[in-house]
């Protein structure tokens, strides 16, 4: 039996298989811990008895506890692959997974949304508030150079003042 056909029969990727090897590999012979993927019968009925409990949403511990036990699907019984249909339990429970974070997503970019809309009005109350600063100065600066000029007139007027009453 080739890769592609034990992917199929199990309806998992090689990838998945050689995860279950690493992290079962106790109950694996040394060939097919080897990465030779010569796999004995009784190699291919673990990786069935593992395909079966996981797609009943066992998670590892749980399977370790049942290959402990002694369970054990015949691989050759095995129908894994042949409803296309079905669904592992853990793919169920990965896709979930992506529900959620792609809505938690979405919460997170409404908020962010949100967010730069209260910067941007808050830049331009910020604009408009220095616009208003701006032409205060400007009046002040006026107001200062009235006064000034106001002070040297009364400067004057009292010196003409002073210099009549000397007079």
């Amino acid at each position: 039996m080739n890769k592609k056909q034990l992917e199929a029969k199990l309806n998992v990727s090689h990838t998945t298989i050689y995860k279950w090897i690493k992290r079962f590999d106790s109950y694996f012979s040394d060939a097919a811990r080897s990465g030779r993927r010569e796999y004995s019968q009784e190699d291919l009925d673990i990786l069935a008895t593992i395909a079966s409990l996981s797609i009943e949403g066992l998670n590892y511990d749980a399977i370790e506890k049942r290959l402990d036990s002694g369970e054990r699907v015949a691989f050759e019984e095995t129908t894994l692959g042949v409803d296309s249909r079905m669904i592992p339990a853990v793919a169920v429970e990965q896709m979930l997974d992506a529900t959620e974070i792609r809505i938690e997503l979405e919460q997170v970019r409404a908020e962010r949304d949100k967010l730069y809309s209260m910067l941007e009005e808050i830049k331009a109350d910020f604009s408009k508030e220095r616009e208003k600063n701006e032409a205060l100065l400007r009046e002040m600066g006026q107001i200062q150079e009235r006064a000034a000029r106001a002070e040297a007139q009364v400067e004057m007027l009292k010196e003409i003042l002073g210099s009549r009453n000397n007079a």
